[in-house]
């Protein structure tokens, strides 16, 4: 997985929200905006979904923010 990238997640409520995860510091921050100029992964489903399927776990969930610990 890349250190650093934006998702794009829409979950089951049909809300479209852009996340900034960094797999180096273990946590994944929402957005208000969406990004300008970067490329943007785009996924189906929640963030804690695409988390994990990407096999990590998760430490804390707050309103705008994940930490995780990946193995």
């Amino acid at each position: 997985m890349t250190a650093k990238m934006w998702i794009k997640t829409k979950a089951d409520t049909d809300r479209v929200e852009y996340w900034y995860l960094d797999y180096e510091k273990g946590t994944v921050s929402r957005s208000n905006q969406k990004p300008k100029y970067v490329n943007v992964k785009k996924w189906n489903g929640s963030m804690e979904d695409f988390l994990k399927n990407k096999q990590v776990k998760i430490l804390e969930i707050t309103e705008n923010e994940i930490k995780f610990e990946a193995d």
